[in-house]
Parts: structure tokens; sequence; C-alpha cells
């Protein structure tokens, strides 16, 4: 549907320049650069969405949770908890992990970059919904006796959607990028380094262009 074109089918003649019909242009085969470049990153797409999704809902829920029984037992381990993970170097986990782990995929991929990307996450809700428990509706809920996850979900998290969203656009943006760059050396990014290589390596432009709007986030 993105394109017109297969990704080994023959677009035209080799080395076109772009153009309206082919974006990118054509390789040395003759075949569309834009579709082959697009075929690429659909592992690097996959993992941006599985993970910053995994992501966003660890963190939200553990800061909620947080949040809203600040200054109790409960509180202090879910925090604790969290600086665990906050102090541990994500590239360094990422390549202990890789050191034992047979099975490699998108899928599996997404669930360690998304292990390693929810704590700062989960410390900025949490200091969201300190501020909010207190308030007015919040104080009149919890009087009526409404359930803690009803008071969360429409008193709090209702109020921080537009917050959340934000969050999980740099979430994307940032599993995306620790999925496909630093995990290469230490063979967990194996999918996507095998449909990715060959294209910026054979088609510097788009290469350039992948690169640099990874590395502007």
């Amino acid at each position: 549907m993105i394109s017109s074109y297969d990704y080994e089918e023959y677009a035209g003649e080799a080395y076109l320049p772009p153009s309206g019909e082919h974006f990118f242009g054509t390789n040395i085969m003759g075949k569309d650069v834009f579709t082959r470049t697009v075929y690429g990153l659909r592992s690097t797409l996959m993992v941006g969405f599985v993970a910053g999704t995994m992501a966003t809902l660890i963190g939200c829920i553990i800061g909620f949770l947080a949040g809203y029984y600040g200054g109790r037992l409960f509180d202090e381990f879910l925090m604790m908890f969290t600086n665990i993970f906050i102090v541990i170097p994500q590239l360094a986990l990422l390549i202990v992990i890789s050191a034992f782990l047979e099975v490699r995929g998108t899928l599996v991929m997404s669930v360690i970059v998304a292990a390693t990307a929810w704590p700062w996450l989960a410390r900025a809700v949490r200091s969201q919904t300190l501020s909010l428990r207190n308030q007015e509706y919040v104080n009149l809920s919890r009087i009526s006796s409404l359930k803690v996850s009803k008071i969360l979900r429409e008193d709090i998290a209702s109020n921080m959607f537009s917050y959340v969203f934000m969050a999980y656009i740099q979430q994307f943006n940032g599993t995306m990028l620790a999925g496909n760059s630093p995990t290469k050396g230490v063979s967990l990014g194996l999918v996507m380094q095998k449909e990715t290589n060959g294209i910026q390596k054979k088609y510097k432009c788009p290469g350039l262009i992948i690169r640099s709007y990874l590395m502007s986030y």
C-alpha cells in the first residue's frame, strides 16, 4: 500500500534519480530504493511500537500506583525497584542479556528493550500523580469509597492523557533507536541488521536520511 512495487521487482532503469515515481530513485539492478528501505525498516518500527507500548504501560502502572500510595512502604518498594533499573547502564545490560540469550527475533528484542526503558517514565508519572492525588475531586472519590482502580483511571489517568501520549512518542523514538543502533554490536539486532544493513550500505542517500532521523533524537 505504501509503494506500488515489490521488494524484488524490477522498477525501471538503473540509477534513476529521485522522482515522483521513485522517491529514492533506483539501484544498480533497477529496483525501487524507497520500497526496499520501507521493507528494511519494518523490524525497526515494530520494535519501536511494541517496546514503546510495553515501556509506557509498565511505567504508567508503576508510576500511578507509587504516586497514589506515595509515602507508604509500597511506594518505597516500587521506587527502590525502579531505581535499580535506572542505575544499571542500558547498553551493559543488553550485552549481558545477549551473551546468554539463544533466541533472536523482533519480539524478544522488543521485550528486552522495553525492560530497560520504563524507569524514567515511572518516576515522572509518579510525580504527576502525587500532585493530583490531593485534588478535591480525587478526595471526593476516595470519600465515596470508589475503587482505587477507578480513581486512577477516571480521576488521575484521564487528566494525564496528553502527558502520557507525549511520553509514548518519546518512548517509541527511544526504543526504536535503542533496538537498532547499540544492539547491532552485541547481536541482539540481528533481524534488523540483516534487513537494513544492505540497504544502508548500497544506497548512501537513504542510509544518510535514516541515520540523520534516528540521531535527531
